[in-house]
């Protein structure tokens, strides 16, 4: 056999090799990521029973995890959603506390109508201290970390801030009555 009929079999032989792996890559299915849940976990026969106070129901979400979820939503936006954020988390709000973000955004939208140039806040909790706790209402003091872009999403800045979160007891759930940013 010439040496060019073998450098074509060689080269033949590589390019099907490497269309067998990119094909095998293409039709494999990912691994499955676990999947991560605020629920409690279902007790384990080994361990010590768990005291009932201590764990909420079944479909009963905690004050610390609506409060999370509520300054995470609320603290980040940009203005070219409109103020989604505080859309997202009305569900989370009393009605009274619903009446006064209706109000806050109204003035933010005239005020960002008024600017031009994009802003932006992600907004993550860092820690949380209970400050009070009752069985009908509870506040917490919140350290966040936001990240906020003015101009363009480039230009960020990193600063903490603390915000405190009043939040009461309505039937099973608990909803954010107050939140100031410090």
């Amino acid at each position: 056999m010439p040496s060019r009929k073998k450098i074509e079999v060689i080269v033949a032989v590589v390019v099907l090799v490497l269309l067998a792996i990119l094909l095998y890559l293409a039709t494999r299915q990912p691994a499955a990521e676990p999947q991560v849940s605020d629920l409690p976990q279902a007790q384990s026969t080994s361990l010590p029973p768990v005291d009932p106070k201590t764990v909420p129901a079944p479909g009963v979400v905690s004050a610390g995890t609506v409060a999370r979820t509520f300054i995470e939503r609320f603290g980040s936006y940009s203005s070219e959603t409109d103020f989604a954020n505080v859309d997202d988390v009305m569900k989370l709000a009393t009605p009274t506390y619903q009446s006064e973000l209706d109000t806050l955004v109204n003035g933010y939208r005239r005020q960002f109508d008024a600017e031009a140039g994009y802003t932006g806040v992600s907004t993550q909790v860092i820690s949380m201290k209970t400050v009070t706790e009752t069985d009908a209402a509870t506040t917490f003091l919140v350290t966040t970390q936001r990240e906020e872009a003015v101009g363009t999403p480039g230009n960020t800045t990193l600063r903490y801030q603390d915000a405190e979160v009043n939040l009461i007891k309505s039937g099973d759930s608990w909803l954010v009555n107050d939140l100031t940013w410090k």
